[in-house]
């Protein structure tokens, strides 16, 4: 008798453990989805301000470089940025509608949009803060 009662604890104890187990399952924390980039869309990069033409294309370029970007070639006459930021080259054009209207164009220069859509957000954002200031020439010695 003795015998059979040490195998029915021990069989207890383990299908109570077995069934602990089933019932009661670890909660694994939720797992979230990682989050699609959000990439900017063609229509989201021409935007059109009531800026005279030169005075937008020199916003845009403090705006380039006031973003951290890196210029790497510039034409003011033709009113284009060529620079650089995480691994991509993107072509930011100046285009003149009419005397106190201007267009301002961000694309790819791979023609490529996927590309973070903060890059022209951030250069907007310049341009908004910064549009009501004069643009002064600088004088040296």
């Amino acid at each position: 008798m003795k015998k059979f009662s040490v195998y029915a604890v021990v069989c207890m104890l383990l299908c109570t453990v077995f069934f602990a187990q089933t019932a009661f399952p670890e909660t694994l924390p939720l797992q979230s989805k990682p989050a699609a980039p959000a990439y900017a869309e063609p229509d989201e990069c021409i935007k059109l301000y009531e800026i005279p033409f030169e005075k937008l294309y020199y916003l845009c370029l403090a705006g380039v470089n006031a973003s951290g970007f890196k210029p790497l070639e510039m034409q003011s006459r033709s009113g284009y940025i060529l620079f650089e930021t995480a691994n991509q080259e993107f072509l930011l054009s100046v285009m003149k509608k009419d005397a106190k209207h201007s267009f301002v164009k961000i694309a790819p220069a791979n023609n490529v949009y996927k590309f973070a859509k903060t890059i022209p957000e951030k250069i907007y954002q310049y341009i908004e803060s910064n549009k009501d200031k004069n643009i002064e020439d600088m004088k040296f010695n």
